[in-house]
């Protein structure tokens, strides 16, 4: 095999493994909230989580973030805006919604929301054409989360009622849209 094959093969197997460890992060982050709802408040939480990683990364970060202070300051604002969305609120509102509802529709609903909530805002608000792809992907969404809500039975769908934890889960769902749409920029 040759060198570059082998790099592009480790390459290939490292992007695998972090895909994989950002998958247990997330459904992580769904179960604790899940399992924390009764002992620490969901604004807690989030601070708590946040405070935690931030005290694993700086040490990480410290030397990156000093050498390009000066280019990050005129940003501050976006940066901000962008951490408000992405951390601060996703989080908060996933972890109220904890307190109501399972793991599983937290992580499924939320996530699979929050692609639907991408593409509306980018055609609603930045004009930007959807292809015929697209609207497959947020017609497959949408079937996903009927699933899930019906939880295979559609004549369960009349008897569904929307209820303030659906919100939450929304609500996150919207923030990390508009946190998603942040970072692209």
């Amino acid at each position: 095999m040759s060198e570059t094959a082998v790099t592009e093969r480790q390459h290939l197997l490292k992007g695998f493994a972090f895909a994989f460890l950002a998958v247990i992060l997330w459904s992580g982050n769904f179960v604790v909230a899940r399992a924390l709802h009764g002992k620490i408040p969901p604004v807690s939480l989030s601070f708590f989580r946040w405070l935690v990683a931030t005290v694993v990364l700086f040490p990480i970060a410290y030397n990156n973030v000093k050498k390009e202070w000066k280019d990050l300051v005129p940003h501050a604002r976006y940066l901000s805006l962008t951490a408000l969305a992405g951390v601060t609120v996703f989080n908060t509102f996933i972890y109220i919604a904890g307190k109501y509802t399972t793991a599983t529709n937290m992580a499924l609903i939320g996530t699979t929301a929050a692609p639907v909530f991408v593409f509306l805002i980018s055609a609603l608000f930045l004009r930007q054409k959807l292809s015929l792809y697209q609207y497959a992907g947020i017609s497959l969404c949408l079937a996903g989360i009927l699933a899930l809500l019906s939880k295979g039975n559609l004549d369960q769908l009349r008897h569904f009622r929307f209820t303030t934890v659906y919100l939450w889960v929304l609500a996150s769902a919207l923030s990390f849209a508009f946190y998603t749409l942040l970072v692209r920029k």
